[in-house]
């Protein structure tokens, strides 16, 4: 089963985090992306472009969302690189 996630980015994240499993994955909608991280539609395609933002899986012929564990994982390593400096 797959759960889009409310977005709600301030909504409690231990509750999404305790439902996050391999077999119920949060996946986040586009602009659902944009709205976090506070980007315009065409920051969104120049992070993915060109800063390893994790690429769109395809939920239909016209849905696309992003899983959350990729996206933490690319904060992360943001966060790393950004100590290491």
């Amino acid at each position: 089963m797959i759960r889009l996630s409310s977005c709600g980015f301030q909504q409690s994240l231990n509750e999404d985090e305790k439902m996050n499993t391999p077999s119920n994955p949060i996946i986040y909608r586009p602009k659902q992306i944009r709205e976090m991280f506070s980007w315009s539609r065409h920051a969104h395609e120049n992070a993915m472009k060109h800063e390893g933002f994790p690429r769109p899986i395809q939920l239909g012929p016209r849905a696309v969302g992003f899983l959350k564990t990729e996206i933490d994982k690319w904060l992360e390593g943001r966060i790393a690189d950004r100590d290491a400096a």
